[in-house]
């Protein structure tokens, strides 16, 4: 973020605000987008006075829609978009990431891999979609190539890793992606 000249950064789905925490420690300025009203009220607590920091309690997919087009230096998002969200819902929202980036503007997010130890397991709902109930939520797998079916074209993906991390009961194996957008005025 530091070689990008990162100012401004929305963080869609903050949960409690461990990131945006870190964001403002770093002079970052942090929009946080928030649909649970528990994790956005004690993030509203912790926050309080921060003229950095604006949180929205919203859907990612409906704030991205009503914002400027250009205007965000990064978008950033920690396993949200895992989230059960169909195919069509992931493109909307990739598409409204990349139209909300300024050229140069970086889209950092992170998503459990398709090689997940969760991966397949619970009741089948879509592909790459299960259910884990009661032992947790409907989550949506990635791969290399699902990840690249999503990303619109005036997205470059610079760096994806994956790696496995989480404490030995619970291990999860997750991709992280930075893409760039493309300055489309020198295309």
């Amino acid at each position: 973020m530091r070689s990008h000249q990162v100012r401004s950064v929305v963080e869609l789905g903050f949960g409690y605000g461990r990131d945006i925490a870190f964001f403002r420690r770093n002079g970052i300025e942090t929009t946080g987008v928030e649909l649970s009203a528990v994790g956005y009220n004690a993030a509203i607590r912790h926050f309080r006075g921060d003229r950095g920091t604006t949180l929205i309690e919203s859907d990612a997919l409906s704030y991205l829609k009503s914002s400027r087009s250009g205007v965000w230096d990064a978008v950033y998002s920690n396993l949200f978009l895992n989230m059960h969200f169909t195919t069509e819902e992931h493109l909307d929202i990739f598409a409204e990431i990349a139209r909300v980036l300024r050229a140069g503007g970086l889209h950092l997010f992170s998503v459990r891999s398709n090689k997940d130890p969760w991966y397949g397991k619970g009741k089948h709902v879509a592909p790459d979609t299960f259910d884990h109930s009661p032992f947790g939520s409907t989550l949506v797998y990635f791969s290399s190539d699902s990840i690249k079916s999503l990303t619109p074209r005036s997205l470059t993906t610079v760096e994806q890793i994956e790696t496995e991390e989480g404490a030995n009961e619970f291990p999860i194996r997750v991709f992280y992606v930075l893409q760039v957008k493309k300055d489309v005025s020198t295309e």
